[in-house]
């Protein structure tokens, strides 16, 4: 089919195929749906491509997709040049097609190797199934330890460096009586009232510093009561985000234990004339006197039940009938009758157990006394039996007497066990037995705890005095080796200068003879000083006065008297606090102590402008008493060694290098402790002791 030629000098290409209509329409219908499938393909990998932007194909994709599309193109113009013969924009389509082609060859080639090692689908499946088999496990593995922490018995926190709390398990929910919403908003200040706000920073620094305490302390439940627990707290660092995880055990049942204990042993090794307040829970652990006593009502058959002298319950009752629980002791008049009962019961009978009906159903009853020495600590009861020959409905009358219902009364009475008389005596005499033998424990308790305490105080003495004996020994050694040590230097002084008093007498020089004699005369001084202040502090603790009340401001003017000379020529302020107390003390060894602080603290502040000493007192539970200047301090490192012997920070300074020393002896002869307080040098310096309540402040 031809037609004209209207857009270029050459024929249409549909004349190559002699426009035979079967050839033309074959290469016509084959371009245009190549051509269409091009495009389909190029706008399925510019949609990949626009999804997957991070994909490590994304070039590539965008120039395959380019040269599809340009290669399409080329397909319609060949459809199109079967009937119009444009094959100049054929052409330029089919170089840029060119162009693109050689450009993604350029492109692709060199990336081919990157191209191989890229995963396949079905490894990238693989990996994928491996990476889910071990999330899934890792999964299963943190379910496993929620669920242990979950299920664990004791409390468990954790607790961020502010003290607030960070996450809970249940089982401290349980413990306080919180949710878990209600603990996770506050700080451990709100449920350990050991531990406020401000204190919390020191003990976070002290357990980072230490990765792990252990101690005991109480926490405060939602209804204001508190437990006794025990914390062991872990510092744990994960990821830059550190915390504490504290495990929490509750010992309110431990602690009460040992109350009680401590109860009893102060109970029992009071003198033998205290021991008329001994009470039966001081002498036996009531939870096996119970054990005993069930045994005994479980294998007797019989009611058992131990109670004080007043005839009030010390043990659970054992085996107790329905009649006497449920029906009797719930009338008034019952009850009342009941008690007469037990108290006549519970007299003290030494020469065998009381056996008799009980004086309100009637039912018998027996009674044993539990005894120390010749004093009734308790009563063992045991009854509820019905003699096989009693007369039912005349014990049924009784219901009417206390007001119980008949048919409930006898419907119990029938449960009752029964026993002949005879039999139940022989178990009243079992029980005497018992009884018996209980008292005598008793006995042997109070004597035993009396043993044993006297034991561990001669243990704790023996203990003390070899503690005693060797600080004695080391501190004896190194008196010796300081006494030798600082001795020597004057004897050292005086012979060398003998040496030259022989020169110089030879020489005939007076002057320097004169000079000379005047050395040894001073290191002879010195040596006399030495000894003098040595003698002194032999004498501490051997040779004292009785400890007498006396006002301290007192000792402290008769002190500051006493080195009035020092003061006026330094021009030091002394600064005396007011309303010092009245104190326990050897009177004249405190004024010496003071005496000393004092001149010590004038001389050492003598650079300053003007020289000022504080005297006063620190109250609390324990009184800190001080001495403090404004002088060149202290380094802290010499803290605990200027109070050795002979120890000089300064050795051109006057003194020996005792008078500390025999501060310090003194306070320590009073039971009181000395220190120093410095925060270095040119901050001036605080001398501080205690003294205990038998040398301390008086009312």
């Amino acid at each position: 089919m031809p037609h004209q030629q209207t857009t270029s000098a050459y024929m249409e290409h549909g004349y190559c195929f002699s426009w035979e209509p079967g050839l033309v329409w074959l290469h016509v219908v084959s371009d245009i749906v190549t051509g269409l499938s091009y495009f389909a393909i190029t706008c399925a990998l510019f949609y990949f491509a626009a999804k997957r932007r991070d994909d490590q194909l994304f070039l590539v994709i965008l120039l395959f997709g380019a040269f599809i599309l340009s290669c399409g193109a080329t397909h319609f113009f060949a459809a199109y040049t079967v009937f119009f013969p444009a094959y100049w924009p054929e052409g330029m389509v089919k170089a840029f097609t060119a162009a693109i082609s050689a450009l993604s060859a350029l492109y692709v080639i060199p990336r081919l190797p990157e191209a191989i090692n890229l995963p396949s689908l079905a490894g990238s499946m693989a990996q994928i199934e491996k990476l889910n088999e071990e999330l899934r496990a890792k999964n299963g593995e943190l379910q496993m330890a929620n669920h242990s922490i979950e299920a664990v018995f004791d409390p468990i926190y954790w607790i961020g460096p502010a003290g607030v709390i960070l996450r809970v398990n249940e089982a401290a929910c349980r413990a306080l009586g919180y949710t878990r919403e209600e603990l996770t908003s506050r700080s451990i200040a709100d449920i350990d009232p050991h531990f406020p706000r401000d204190h919390w920073p020191e003990h976070w620094e002290n357990l980072k510093d230490k990765r792990s305490l252990r101690f005991e302390t109480q926490h405060r439940c939602k209804d204001g009561t508190l437990h006794d627990v025990e914390v062991v707290a872990n510092y744990i660092s994960y990821e830059g985000i550190e915390y504490n995880c504290a495990t929490v055990r509750d010992i309110t049942d431990r602690k009460e234990w040992e109350r009680a204990q401590a109860h009893r042993i102060t109970t029992l090794t009071r003198p033998e004339k205290e021991i008329g307040d001994v009470e039966f829970s001081d002498l036996f652990d009531l939870s096996e006197i119970q054990a005993i006593q069930d045994a005994f009502a479980e294998a007797t058959g019989v009611a058992s039940l131990i109670v004080d002298s007043q005839g009030h319950p010390i043990t659970r009752p054992s085996k107790f009938c329905r009649l006497c629980s449920e029906i009797i002791r719930t009338t008034d008049r019952g009850l009342e009758n009941c008690c007469k009962s037990d108290l006549a019961l519970g007299q003290m009978h030494t020469d065998g157990p009381v056996i008799q009906p009980c004086l309100s159903g009637g039912l018998w009853d027996g009674g044993a006394s539990i005894c120390v020495g010749d004093r009734q600590v308790a009563s063992w009861l045991i009854g509820q039996v019905l003699d096989e020959d009693a007369d039912i409905e005349q014990m049924v009358a009784y219901a009417r007497v206390i007001g119980a219902d008949e048919a409930a009364y006898r419907e119990a009475l029938a449960e009752v066990k029964r026993m002949p008389v005879a039999q139940f005596r022989e178990v009243g005499q079992a029980l005497f037995l018992f009884a018996g033998q209980v008292s005598r424990l008793a006995l042997q308790n109070i004597q035993q705890a009396r043993h044993i305490s006297e034991r561990k105080r001669n243990e704790l003495e023996r203990e003390q005095l070899i503690r005693q004996l060797e600080d004695k020994t080391a501190e004896l050694e190194r008196f010796i080796y300081t006494v030798s040590h600082d001795l020597k230097s004057p004897l050292i002084t005086i012979s060398g200068f003998l040496g030259f008093l022989r020169e110089d007498f030879a020489a005939r020089d007076a002057e320097g003879f004169e000079s000379t004699i005047g050395r040894i005369g001073n290191a002879s001084e010195k040596m006399k000083q030495l000894l003098e202040e040595l003698l002194e502090l032999s004498r501490i603790g051997r040779k004292s006065n009785p400890c007498q009340p006396a006002e301290l401001g007192g000792i402290v003017r008769e002190a500051v008297e006493m080195v009035s000379g020092r003061i006026m020529e330094t021009g030091a302020v002394v600064e005396v606090a007011k309303d010092l107390p009245v104190v326990v003390v050897d009177r004249q060894r405190l004024v010496q102590v003071y005496e000393n602080l004092i001149d010590n603290a004038v001389k050492f502040s003598a650079q300053a402008a003007p020289p000022r000493v504080s005297i006063g007192v620190r109250p609390g539970e324990e009184p800190v008493y001080f001495v403090a200047d404004n002088g060149v301090g202290i380094d802290p490192k010499y803290h605990a060694r200027i109070f050795e012997l002979f120890e000089k920070l300064d050795p051109r300074s006057s003194g020996t290098g005792v008078g500390l020393a025999i501060v310090s002896r003194i306070v320590s002869v009073h039971g009181g402790r000395m220190w120093a307080e410095s925060d270095g040098l040119g901050h001036g310096t605080t001398f501080c002791f205690t003294l205990p309540p038998k040398g301390g402040q008086t009312p």
